[in-house]
Formats: C-alpha cells, structure tokens, sequence
C-alpha cells in the first residue's frame, strides 16, 4: 500500500526570506499562527527566521493523521520551506509545514538528507537546490 503525506508543485516558489505576514494562508486575527514541531510527547515552537531559507513553495497538501492508532489521514494545504545547507546533515534539507485552516497552530516536519547523498553545497549551487 502506497501512503502519500504530501505533494508540491515546483512552480510558483517564493524567493527568502520566509514571512510570517506573508506565508501562513490562514493567519488568526492576532496575526500568523505558531508552527509547532512534535518531539515524542513534547512540542516546541519553530522560528524559521533563524533558518537560511533558499525558497518557500506554496499550494503544496500533505496529510495530517489525527488518530494515529487509526490509518485516516486528511488532505490539508501545505507549504515546503527549502534551505541552503551544506551536505553535513547538521541542518534540514526541507521542511512541510501543515497549514490545517481552523487550527490555533501549524505542523511542521523537518527532512535531512541521508550521510553523503548530497554531493554539493546549495548555498555555492542554488540552482540545484
């Protein structure tokens, strides 16, 4: 059985930096909302303006599982955030940020290349990034 947890359209992209105001589709009325990584049992808070964001792809979905005894996973709008980074694997890669309309926060999930599989550096070849 195949599981899709999200797809994203190469076109369109956003050049940095990644902007609150700008990027969250359905900010509350206090402004844009948190975004939220899960760490086991806990969650913390993401700033991705500490993050060297190369381009932020919008109008992305993904699926958000709500019950996770239970395979039911909803469609969602989502956004991939991709970084410059240097292949050491110390930072994400990319990231998809969950953006479930009616919710107080945002999900994020952070991808890091596997050792080695990055054979150059997005910061000095952008266009491979």
């Amino acid at each position: 059985m195949c599981r899709t947890s999200f797809v994203v359209p190469l076109a369109g992209g956003r050049p940095p930096p990644y902007q609150p105001m700008r990027d969250d589709p359905f900010p509350m009325e206090g402004g844009p909302r948190p975004i939220i990584m899960a760490r086991g049992m806990d969650a913390e808070t993401v700033n991705l303006g500490t993050r060297p964001v190369a381009i932020v792809l919008p109008h992305a979905a993904g699926q958000i599982n709500r019950s996770p005894p239970l395979w039911a996973p909803e469609w969602v709008d989502a956004t991939m955030v991709v970084y410059q980074v240097r292949h050491s694997g110390e930072r994400p890669l990319f990231s998809v940020i969950f953006e479930d309309e009616g919710q107080v926060f945002r999900h994020i999930i952070d991808f890091f290349p596997f050792p080695d599989a990055l054979p150059f550096d997005t910061e000095s070849d952008p266009v491979r990034a």
